[in-house]
């Protein structure tokens, strides 16, 4: 295990902390940060890696979707849920209506 304490810019009062993490996954943050410098030409921090995987881990990815319900191509899945999750929402009422 390897300790990596979160540096950067920090705020006055903003505390610091030191976090545990495998020698593997330093080195696949490490990776990252390089490739983030190649990529936008500035100095990263492991912080800022860490942030980064956390915004991206946020963005809808659709052609994963499509992978996922590529096997109903044709259906429109969403107006289905849409549809489906209107008749439960039917029924909770019906069921816990006074």
């Amino acid at each position: 295990m390897w300790n990596i304490t979160v540096v950067g810019e920090v705020e006055k009062g903003e505390k610091l902390v030191t976090i545990k993490v495998k020698a593997r996954t330093k080195q696949k943050l490490i990776k990252l940060i390089g490739k983030l410098e190649m990529k936008y030409g500035r100095k990263y921090t492991v912080d800022d890696a860490i942030n980064y995987l956390l915004k991206e881990s946020k963005v809808k990815r659709p052609e994963l979707l499509d992978q996922v319900f590529g096997v109903a191509k044709g259906v429109e899945l969403y107006e289905m849920l849409k549809a489906g999750r209107s008749d439960d929402e039917d029924r909770i009422v019906r069921k816990f209506s006074p």
